[in-house]
């Protein structure tokens, strides 16, 4: 999104669930974790957020960077998620322990 907002839906009822404007700048990657129960989000802004895929709820702000984060993907078994900024860095963070490793 390059308004920073990410909009929830409810795939049954078609209805939006909730609508999250925590970026500051645009949207580089939304992904959800294998088990579906949550996803995150990363931005042009350097951050890295993580909300409930159930009700849009933040779960956690991670700062990861000072350039603009464009890709995000979860591991398959969904312990860790790798970020990647538009300088080449990859950086990886611990979703079961919610910290940058």
């Amino acid at each position: 999104s390059q308004d920073g907002i990410i909009s929830l839906w409810d795939l049954n009822t078609g209805h939006r669930v909730s609508v999250m404007k925590e970026h500051k700048r645009r949207i580089g990657g939304c992904a959800a974790d294998p088990s579906g129960k949550l996803f995150a989000s990363v931005g042009w802004d350097g951050m890295m957020f993580l909300w409930s895929s159930s009700d849009g709820s933040k779960l956690g702000a991670v700062p990861v960077a000072d350039c603009p984060i464009n890709c995000l993907a979860f591991h398959p078994e969904g312990q860790h998620a790798v970020m990647g900024c538009w300088n080449g860095t990859l950086f990886m963070y611990d979703t079961l322990n919610r910290r940058k490793t």
